[in-house]
């Protein structure tokens, strides 16, 4: 064989192997994992717009979470700034105003004075000790849950935003 087929041989498959590597890493840069199972999704695309009621972000939580521990995690923003988020016997509800009944509200889950593994946890509420919270979500807020019965979520930490300690990397849109 011709020395110089070879080396353009070797060159196109340099070539195309060093294409499919950026390519792969380029798409890999975009692409979020979930390996949990509290969202139906396992494979989510990154994007930097802000989010809506009804998408996922992607959350680093405290390290001081004993729950959390720091992880990063995927949840589904639920209630945002404006709305109205109320709190009875521990159920959860989002609602466009303080006066509208809970019929008309978006129910939330139930939190669980108790983790799976019998830990007690102790559920979100801004108002205090009241066993009855109706707050209006601040701006720039967010609550997000998910639908599984043990997701830990803004049942137990709260509101989440764009900085603090329970921090919103990103929105991620489900692919699959």
């Amino acid at each position: 064989m011709d020395k110089r087929f070879v080396k353009k041989q070797a060159l196109v498959a340099f070539l195309f192997i060093t294409s499919v590597f950026i390519l792969l890493s380029c798409i890999a840069e975009k692409i979020v994992i979930s390996w949990g199972g509290s969202v139906p999704y396992r494979v989510f695309l990154k994007s930097d717009s802000l989010p809506k009621k009804g998408d996922y972000v992607v959350l680093a939580t405290s390290g001081d979470d004993k729950f959390a521990r720091g992880k990063v995690i995927i949840k589904r923003v639920m209630c945002t700034e404006g709305e109205v988020l109320k709190i009875g016997q521990l159920n959860y509800y989002c609602c466009k105003s303080e006066t509208d009944e809970l019929y008309k509200c978006t129910y939330l889950g139930k939190a669980k004075l108790h983790s799976i593994t019998g830990e007690p946890v102790i559920p979100f509420n801004p108002c205090g000790t009241t066993p009855v919270c109706v707050v209006r979500i601040p701006e720039g807020k967010y609550f997000v849950v998910n639908d599984h019965i043990d997701s830990y979520d803004s049942r137990y930490f709260g509101f989440v935003s764009q900085h603090g300690s329970y921090k919103i990397l990103y929105t991620a849109k489900p692919l699959f």
